[in-house]
């Protein structure tokens, strides 16, 4: 296969791994939400490391809906334009 096909297939690929991830972050926002995650997700994390929980709500509550209206600005129809 030359470089070129691989191009395209690497664009693809990376492009349909963006749109997963960035609909699966949606989804955990919503649950973030529903579950009232704000109050309770610390006391009922029981991993020995993980990330803090300031910095998970940044993620879910910050970061996905600015991705979400980088989506919404035209974004996502050039993303989608290519899966």
């Amino acid at each position: 296969m030359s470089r070129a096909n691989n191009f395209v297939d690497e664009v693809q690929s990376a492009s349909r791994q963006l749109w997963d991830s960035i609909n699966k972050l949606t989804q955990l926002q919503r649950e973030w939400t529903f579950r009232d995650y704000t109050n309770t997700l610390e006391a009922d994390i029981t991993l020995t490391e993980y990330p803090p929980v300031a910095d998970l709500a940044a993620m879910v509550n910050t970061t996905v809906p600015e991705l979400n209206s980088v989506m919404a600005a035209g974004h996502g129809t050039n993303l989608t334009k290519v899966l």
